[in-house]
C-alpha cells in the first residue's frame, strides 16, 4: 500500500481528496501485470489472502466505495485541483535496501502512476534499518510532512490484525497516524462480535469506511507458491514469520 504523512494534521494529506486522488492514480491491474505477471489480487485494507474477510474492490459487496479503486487519473487531477494542491511538491519515499529488486521495481512503477496523475513528486530513498523499521523510524512514527510512502505490511491470520493495527490510534502499525473515532468504533465493534456472520459484515463495514477515507491506498500483491516433494510429509505452509517453529519441526521424509 501507500501510506501518508499524519492524516490528522499534515497540511496536504489531512485532506481526504488528496488521499483519494492517490488511489485513483494507481492502475492496479497494470501493476499486477507488470510486477507479478498478472498472478495476484487487488488488496483492500484487509489482504486478499484472508479469503471471505477480504472485501474485494472489484466484487459485488464493495458498493459505491469501488469508485476509489478505479484507475482514473483525470478525476485524480480534479480532486488535487479542488484541494488547491496542483503545484505542491510532495515526497515519494521508500526503502530501497530492505526488500529486494522486485520491491524496488514495484515502488518505481507506482511512482510513475502517481506522477502521471499530476502529482509533483521528489523521490526519497531511505535505509531500511537506520531510517525505516527501527522503533523510532518512519514505519512506526510516521512519515515526514508532505510525504507518501510505498510499503508492504505484515500478513495476519485474522482481519483484526489489519483493522486495529493500521486504523486505530493505538495500532502497532498505524503508519498514517490515523485517529478517526467513527472508524475506531467500527473496528472495535467487530472485535467483540461473537457471531461469525455478523462479524463478517462488521469487518466489511470497517473496510468500506477505510476505503472512503483512504488513509492507506491499498494496491495488490502477487501469488505465492510453495512446492513440496511428494515424499515430504507434514509440511505446514504458514503466512507469517514462524516457518522455523511451525513448519520445520513437523516435517518428515517418507523413505518408502
Amino acid at each position: 500500500f501507500l501510506f501518508f504523512s499524519n492524516v490528522t494534521s499534515d497540511s496536504v494529506f489531512k485532506d481526504q481528496r488528496m488521499r483519494q486522488a492517490v488511489s485513483l492514480s494507481i492502475d492496479r491491474a497494470g501493476f499486477l501485470d507488470l510486477i507479478y505477471n498478472g498472478k495476484g489480487a487487488w488488496d483492500n485494507i484487509v489482504s486478499a489472502g484472508l479469503g471471505k474477510w477480504w472485501l474485494d474492490p472489484q466484487g459485488k459487496d464493495i458498493g459505491e466505495q469501488a469508485q476509489w479503486f478505479q484507475h482514473d487519473p483525470q478525476r485524480a487531477k480534479q480532486l488535487v485541483a479542488a484541494a488547491g494542491q496542483t503545484n505542491t511538491q510532495l515526497k515519494y519515499l521508500y526503502t530501497n535496501d530492505g526488500y529486494g529488486d522486485l520491491f524496488n521495481q514495484a515502488a518505481d512503477a507506482v511512482r510513475g502512476m502517481v506522477a502521471d496523475a499530476g502529482f509533483q513528486l521528489n523521490v526519497v530513498t531511505v535505509s531500511y534499518l537506520k531510517d525505516y523499521i527501527n522503533p523510532d523510524g518512519i514505519f512506526f512514527k510516521g512519515a515526514p510532512p508532505g510525504t507518501m510512502v510505498y510499503s508492504p505490511t505484515s500478513p495476519f491470520t485474522d482481519p483484526d490484525g489489519y483493522l486495529s493495527g493500521l486504523l486505530t490510534p493505538t495500532g502497532n502499525r498505524n503508519s498514517s497516524l490515523v485517529n478517526d473515532p467513527a472508524l475506531t468504533a467500527a473496528v472495535q465493534a467487530q472485535q467483540v462480535e461473537l457471531d461469525p456472520d455478523k462479524r463478517l459484515q462488521l469487518v466489511y463495514q470497517a473496510q468500506r469506511m477505510a476505503d472512503d477515507a483512504m488513509y492507506y491506498a491499498p494496491i495488490g500483491h502477487g501469488a505465492s507458491f510453495v512446492l513440496v516433494q511428494p515424499w515430504v510429509q507434514n509440511y505446514l505452509t504458514v503466512d507469517d514469520y514462524s516457518t522455523g517453529v511451525e513448519s520445520a519441526p513437523y516435517m518428515s521424509v517418507n523413505n518408502r
